[in-house]
């Protein structure tokens, strides 16, 4: 339904702005950590992707090519989610395999 007429679901109660407020959190943090990579930024050793970003993406942001500070926060989220989903998923299989086979553990 929000995707049919979210002019009017934007104006409905509901837990469908549990989500917005819950990405907005998340996206607040990562640029936090985005402005802190960017104090403590030392460009001969990138210690993650926000650096070697940051390092790309130079003085100046570029939209053009893709190397802006609005492209670098969906990145990372992008990255969080996944890398969220799939420790999720190990740790659930790796444990169900713990419990069907007792003499692994």
């Amino acid at each position: 339904i929000y995707n049919m007429i979210p002019s009017v679901m934007k104006w409905l109660p509901g837990p469908h702005k549990k989500i917005f407020i819950l990405l907005k959190n998340t996206i607040d943090f990562i640029e936090i950590r985005i402005k802190e990579h960017k104090e403590n930024l030392d460009p001969s050793s990138p210690r993650d992707y926000i650096d070697s970003f940051l390092i790309e993406m130079g003085d100046k942001e570029d939209t053009d090519s893709g190397f802006d500070l609005f492209n670098l926060s969906s990145c990372t989220l992008d990255l969080f989610a996944a890398g969220t989903e799939t420790t999720t998923t190990t740790l659930h299989w790796g444990l169900l395999y713990m419990i069907y086979y007792p003499d692994i553990q």
